[in-house]
């Protein structure tokens, strides 16, 4: 089958061809009690090739769907922002966190999802080394370093190199997101390098700096997305330096697996081309059709609707009377700044599948996106699936942190087996060496639960 043919035969949903029996046990998955990443927020004509990354290739849903906003919000960069009274400017900036351990497929999702712009960089790329070849230093210094995914450099690099000539934007990615974090203040106070550079980052500000000799930097918006990996273990570490008080590290969107295991691929199998043709032609359409030719430039607009602005009250009048209701006034405090990061998410979610929506019902041969593209009630209610997934993992993390430091060891074990879903009876062979032994492995993890509720979840959240 042709990309054409399949451009006109996959109006149909890959539900019809599931069986009774799978469905039924995906339904059941998704009311369940798990936090799972709802992939059905993406448009249609790129589900089958999201299907495969998550069956055929044992990504978890998480970091499938991170990976794929990760990769549309790239591609936009500044050409679009979001607007909710006509007078303001959201950009789509992302920060994403892959939580899990080694080999569970972090890397794999970013591999694939990510490839269209990689290619894109590979050519810049082979660019730069053909001009610069037989350059001195004196004129390589003055040629333009285009670029869109980076993965290490100084944040005086960027801010004088890189991001005055990329105003579209760029990301940085890590395989561990440690560091990046590790980074941040390296330099100290000299060269601005902290996090207030990268807070101007997260929301698209202005950044300008005198330096010596008179040179001063200006860059109209600041526009870096971050992407990185991080084992359980190593989580609290994102923490320290008062992040977690001051809100910084809650600017991270969490993908957490929805069991910790080593993904298995299935061996030797490969994509269909006409699936990853279709992701290739949408982000290089997103990225080259979207040009941004300076950061004077004025963004394209979602505007958001009516119905669409109700929907997100609801839900945040919703989350705040949740948190209104919580006892400990710390705790209390740390879902309030959760939910103000959600809520900002909520609309560069729906910015993103507004945009990508739009793309993706683009004639074959278009090119030219609209000066306005309207976020809908449907368009809402997607993107607020996103945020209620991001803000329940983000919770969820941090428990995990606050809990690793006062919770013994075989709490923390127990927990991770009661969250996998694991029956009373698996429990006991695990922890107790005896299936037999339930109602022994019934009254031990009630009293677990008693006495460390938030390693457990007790606390519904939702």
């Amino acid at each position: 089958m042709g990309f054409n043919d399949f451009l006109i035969n996959n109006k149909s949903s890959e539900v019809s061809t599931a069986s009774t029996e799978d469905i039924v046990k995906e339904l059941r998955k998704r009311e369940g009690p798990q936090n799972i990443f709802p992939l059905e927020i993406f448009n249609s004509k790129i589900k089958p090739f999201i299907n495969e990354l998550h069956v055929q290739y044992d990504i978890p849903r998480s970091y499938i769907g991170l990976s794929m906003l990760l990769s549309y919000s790239t591609a936009i960069g500044t050409a679009f922002a979001v607007s909710r009274n006509g007078s303001d400017r959201m950009y789509l900036s992302l920060w994403g966190c892959m939580n899990g351990i080694s080999s569970s497929g972090k890397s794999y999702a970013l591999d694939m999802c990510l490839k269209p712009l990689n290619d894109i960089q590979d050519e810049f790329d082979e660019e730069w080394d053909e001009k610069t070849e037989s350059m001195t230093d004196e004129r390589r210094m003055a040629m333009k370093l285009h670029t869109i995914i980076y993965r290490d450099a100084y944040i005086p690099t960027l801010i004088r190199y890189i991001m005055p000539v990329n105003p579209k934007g760029v990301l940085k990615e890590s395989d561990e997101i440690l560091e990046w974090i590790n980074g941040l203040n390296a330099m100290g106070k000299k060269e601005s390098t902290d996090e207030q550079f990268w807070l101007s980052a997260w929301n698209g500000r202005k950044y300008s700096a005198v330096r010596s000799s008179n040179v001063k930097i200006n860059i109209p918006r600041v526009f870096s997305n971050v992407i990185g990996g991080i084992q359980p273990k190593l989580l609290y570490k994102l923490f320290k330096n008062e992040r977690g008080d001051s809100g910084f590290i809650f600017r991270v969107l969490f993908a957490c697996p929805e069991e910790y295991k080593i993904a298995r691929p299935v061996p030797g199998y490969d994509i269909p081309i006409e699936y990853k043709e279709m992701h290739k032609k949408h982000l290089e359409k997103l990225y080259k059709c979207l040009p941004v030719e300076n950061g004077y430039q004025e963004p394209k607009i979602c505007t958001v609707t009516k119905e669409a602005l109700k929907l997100i009250g609801e839900w945040e009048s919703k989350k705040i009377n949740m948190i209104n209701n919580i006892p400990d006034v710390n705790e209390m405090n740390i879902h309030s700044g959760i939910l103000g990061k959600m809520k900002e998410y909520t609309y560069r979610f729906a910015g993103i599948l507004a945009i990508t929506d739009y793309a993706y019902n683009m004639d074959h041969d278009q090119t030219y996106f609209k000066d306005e593209v309207p976020i809908t009630a449907d368009v809402m209610t997607r993107a607020l699936k996103a945020a209620n997934y991001f803000y329940t993992s983000a919770v969820a993390v941090y428990e995990a942190v606050d809990s690793s430091v006062t919770a013994p060891m075989n709490i923390l074990y127990l927990a991770t087996l009661f969250k996998m879903g694991k029956s009373i009876s698996q429990m006991a062979g695990i922890i107790l060496g005896d299936e037999k032994k339930k109602s022994t492995m019934q009254r031990t993890l009630k009293k677990a639960i008693h006495d460390y509720p938030k390693v457990f979840g007790a606390v519904n959240h939702q």
